[in-house]
């Protein structure tokens, strides 16, 4: 939180979009300029921040608990919902608090906000002086004041706002207004505010919408302040640079970016389609260090447009090697003409086969949208355009939470703020106590109905563009749930669906969002597992999951593990390319995390459980603390009746309390217990699974190749005695293994991996099965004839290098 208070101050919050669908409490430059104006003029302003968002009940408590009852919600059509929600539960807490919206041409379309809004209001414009005169007021908000409407006004402003948009038509009217709000960047170095990697070069917040600009002086130190924040190595976005109609106004820009391009690794900024038709324009621009240019094509041109873009593909190609080109689809009029969209659609092919642009870098403008507008449609040839040539874009953020809800693994850091997911493993909701889930539901949760026996979805072929920067295809199940879930005021941040094709078959639906391929599953039962790779589709799936559901299963599974422990090795590719389902019950300490709740399952009659297929522990309508309270107790009786606390091995055991019908705690903690190195296989099995995603010596990799050391196992430093204790001198987060004959080290907490030779290898491995320094030199003199000098030498560089990586325990240090 920046600046906390008490009092007649005022809170701001922006919630900004850091992926699809989802948020953080975050800070921008708008926000900034509004807060250092206050504070100039005796106003406490607080910012919101918060990284790790829960419920959104805890967010408004949060809010509340600030102190200042107004409150300035930035609102953009990306946040729209979460914003308009998140009023609704702050009005509840406290019906005291004055909540007003404000954003970069908010006021521009307001005509399709609703007028039950909880918010008292909406700012116009001069977002700095009006928020400044809503701080100081006495009084309600009830009346029209500079800048402000009251939401009781919204029907009567909407003629006047579409009015005043009207007049802008052209260059509109420019001054250096920005000038007087002084003092940000100096404020940003003084607070040591967290890094925003854009800078003001104008706005549309002027009075009636008008454009506001810096001096050159002024944005000449505005830029050599944030360049001291954001250091040579990073890029800085040209917030509003298009807005700049005249050529003096960026010409003086162009130059004082140009006196400052040595302080970074260069400018990006929005250009018009029209500036880079003269060749002396876009030059400019180059030599003033700008090496992203997103240029804004008319959604629908003209042939006379198109052939003057049609010129400029030359141009581009010269100067390709130095600057990323990206593309945003501007539409600037009121009917969409089909032809016309024609020429844009060759204009962008043109350049996608001349290799200028990926279809990916391609968005359509949401900067026009009204903030309650959920999609715009797109014209037939640009939609046949993005089929033909945009590749699958991976919405990795929601790909990895479905993975969690899967597997059960779920980092650290998002555990203890509210469910994130929740599983109708019966296919629907109940409508009743839909309400209920907002009990649970982080802000950036995803409800996630699995294969639906009543109603199979469908798709129409019509493609849009939605506020959150996604291409989208309309899905008649979504829209629904969101119908729904807005009928019973829940905030509904993501539903996806788990349909079933066919026995095995399954594909994934990440909201309305278009998906160039699907995103199909193959699910089996761990005894299946051999018929992994072989698809009906004859391609291998993108998720493999595999399941234990019976005894049989786990018999399968203990076999490959029994192997790996004995051996170092993996029998079957399935072992590291497919995903184990419920995975956190067979893994180390601290794996479970059914104590925070980040996922729960609901069955078709309002049950809730903590894990895929175990006990209930509850039901929709009870508390969050109430399902806290339970899982907590019953993990406690669980772990006192099997006594984990002096277990051999309560280090490695993950201590599931939530087990499937098939096993009891007897038979689980002697699974466990028989099979020690289990955590250490599942280790394994992850280190290996993101490795071949991300170093390219682990692509591509048969899995014979692959040898891993254990301290019970080794390939280089003799074979330990069966039975015998092993003291490991090495930490349980580095990982020694082979591909081939290529000894490699990967420590799982720096995320490092290295290439070893044999001799540093063998002496890890021996301080692995716990060797002393002295049987270390020996091996090394007797495997490869050196004197004992050298060995000596080698140890010390070998204990050396590891200690510096971090991978001994600190005894072993000090060897």
């Amino acid at each position: 939180m920046f600046g906390l208070s008490f009092g007649r101050g005022m809170t701001i919050a922006y919630f900004q979009q850091h992926a699809a669908r989802l948020f953080i409490a975050g800070d921008n430059l708008d926000c900034r300029y509004a807060r250092t104006y206050l504070r100039q003029n005796g106003i406490t302003a607080t910012q919101y921040m918060q990284n790790n968002l829960s419920t959104l009940y805890e967010a408004a408590e949060e809010l509340v608990a600030m102190g200042n009852e107004r409150m300035a919600l930035y609102v953009t059509p990306a946040n729209y919902r979460l914003c308009r929600s998140l009023t609704e539960a702050v009005k509840e807490l406290d019906e005291g608090s004055r909540i007003v919206w404000f954003g970069n041409g908010l006021g521009m379309n307001g005509t399709s906000l609703p007028a039950d809004i909880a918010a008292d209001g909406l700012v116009l414009w001069e977002p700095e002086q009006t928020l400044l005169r809503l701080a100081e007021a006495d009084d309600g908000w009830e009346e029209a004041v500079g800048g402000f409407i009251p939401v009781s006004r919204f029907t009567a402003w909407s003629v006047a706002a579409g009015k005043a948009v009207s007049q802008l038509d052209g260059e509109g009217s420019a001054d250096t207004r920005l000038d007087r709000l002084n003092g940000i960047w100096e404020e940003a170095l003084k607070q040591r505010w967290p890094v925003i990697s854009s800078i003001k070069c104008a706005d549309r917040n002027g009075y009636g919408h008008n454009i506001r600009t810096h001096s050159k002086e002024r944005f000449s130190e505005d830029l050599n302040l944030a360049l001291q924040q954001l250091g040579p190595e990073r890029q800085l976005s040209l917030e509003g640079f298009h807005y700049l109609a005249g050529k003096r106004g960026r010409a003086a820009i162009c130059e004082a970016l140009e006196a400052s391009r040595q302080l970074t690794a260069g400018y990006s900024a929005e250009i018009p389609l029209e500036w880079l038709l003269e060749q002396s324009e876009y030059t400019r621009l180059l030599q003033a260090g700008i090496t992203q240019i997103i240029i804004r094509i008319p959604l629908t041109m003209n042939k006379l447009q198109f052939n003057e873009a049609f010129q400029l593909t030359e141009s581009l190609k010269r100067t390709s090697a130095g600057v990323k080109l990206a593309a945003v689809l501007i539409d600037e009029t009121t009917d969409i003409l089909e032809g016309e969209a024609e020429n844009t659609a060759a204009l962008l092919t043109l350049w996608v086969n001349e290799g200028l642009l990926q279809a990916g870098d391609v968005q359509l403008d949401i900067a026009g949208l009204a903030p309650d507008e959920h999609k715009v449609p797109v014209p037939e040839s640009i939609a046949a355009f993005l089929q033909r040539y945009l590749r699958q874009e991976e919405e990795q953020a929601l790909i990895n939470g479905f993975m969690a809800y899967m597997t059960g693994q779920y980092p650290h850091q998002v555990l203890g703020s509210g469910v994130k997911h929740i599983g109708y493993t019966e296919g629907e909701w109940n409508q009743a106590t839909v309400q209920g889930l907002a009990e649970y539901s982080a802000i950036n949760s995803a409800i996630l109905f699995e294969h639906n026996p009543v109603r199979v979805p469908s798709s129409t072929d019509t493609m849009y563009a939605g506020p959150e920067g996604v291409w989208k295809r309309e899905n008649e199940a979504y829209l629904e749930w969101e119908r729904q879930s807005e009928q019973n005021s829940y905030y509904l941040s993501n539903a996806h669906q788990i349909n079933r094709l066919g026995e095995y078959e399954y594909e994934l639906q990440l909201n309305d969002f278009l998906h160039m391929e699907p995103l199909e599953i193959r699910q089996l039962q761990y005894s299946q597992a051999q018929e992994m790779n072989v698809a009906p589709s004859g391609r291998a799936p993108r998720f493999q999951l595999l399941n234990l559901e019976s005894v049989e299963d786990m018999d399968r599974f203990l076999e490959d593990v029994e192997l790996f422990s004995k051996s170092g090795m993996f029998r079957y590719a399935y072992e590291i390319q497919a995903d184990l389902m419920e995975s956190c019950r067979w893994s180390g300490v601290h794996s479970c995390a059914a104590r925070q709740l980040p996922r729960i399952f609901v069955d078709g009659d309002d049950r809730i459980s903590p894990c895929r297929g175990c006990a209930v522990i509850g039901q929709v309508g009870d508390s969050l603390d109430q399902l806290l309270t339970q899982v907590s107790v019953v993990s406690e009786e669980e772990q006192l009746l099997r006594g984990c606390r002096t277990c051999e091995i309560k280090d490695s055991c993950s201590k599931c309390s939530f087990l499937p019908e098939y096993l009891n705690r007897q038979q689980y903690c002697e699974l466990r217990k028989k099979h020690k190195l289990l955590h250490r296989y599942m280790q394994m099995v992850q280190v290996f699974k993101g490795l071949s995603k991300y170093a390219r010596s682990l692509q591509n990799i048969e899995v014979h190749e692959l040898r891993v050391s254990l301290p019970a196992c080794t390939h280089l430093w003799r074979q330990p005695e069966p039975h015998m204790p092993v003291s490991t001198a090495v930490l349980e987060t580095v990982f020694l293994f082979f591909i081939g004959e290529q000894p490699m080290l990967f420590h799982a907490g720096s995320q490092k991996l290295m290439k070893l030779n044999e001799p540093m290898a063998l002496i890890l491995e021996g301080l692995m099965s716990g060797a002393e320094r002295t049987e270390l030199e020996q091996e090394l003199m007797t495997r490869y004839q050196v004197e004992g000098e050298f060995a000596a030498r080698l140890v010390t560089q070998a204990l050396g290098l590891f200690a510096k990586e971090g991978c001994l325990m600190q005894a072993a240090r000090a060897v």
